[in-house]
């Protein structure tokens, strides 16, 4: 029955923040964390390339990082 609800709760996005100030990375965590969003953090382009072997449905990327940046 097509308008019926479901009771199946959504599935939790997972989501990525690469970013290398922690305070800012700190705020954008649990703001993304508030909206019921699984959060990872990495602090540095190598942490986001080894994290990126997992599945992430949307990555906040700091396009200006030293050594490995955007």
């Amino acid at each position: 029955m097509s308008g019926t609800p479901s009771t199946t709760p959504p599935a939790r996005r997972r989501v990525m923040i690469v970013e290398d100030e922690t305070d800012l990375a700190r705020v954008l965590k649990r703001h993304v964390e508030g909206i019921g969003c699984e959060v990872q953090l990495a602090a540095t382009g190598e942490e986001a390339v080894a994290l990126a072997k997992e599945r992430f449905d949307l990555v906040l990327l700091d396009e200006t990082m030293p050594g490995r940046s955007g």
